[in-house]
């Protein structure tokens, strides 16, 4: 089974491409993959922009029910991911 991530499963219901992301982030394509597939932690402040740029609650979009393997390291950073 593949893991995918929730953040990619409501940006692909919100209809943004990952570079459209990216873009509005201002990060680079390759970083916000990775942020999207879980690889790479997120910061709290870029959290919240990911939310409301897709409309969605941050501790919905990043909630603990909705991810296998969340961690919080110490400087407050999420890394997210679910099994389908």
């Amino acid at each position: 089974m593949r893991a995918v991530s929730f953040l990619q499963l409501v940006r692909k219901v919100r209809e943004e491409t990952s570079a459209g992301m990216a873009a509005r982030l201002g990060v680079g394509i390759k970083l916000y993959s990775m942020i999207e597939r879980g690889d790479r932690t997120v910061a709290p402040e870029l959290a919240e922009q990911i939310a409301t740029i897709l409309k969605v609650d941050q501790d919905e979009l990043f909630s603990p029910q909705r991810f296998k393997g969340r961690t919080v390291n110490g400087k407050g950073e999420l890394q997210c991911r679910i099994e389908l």
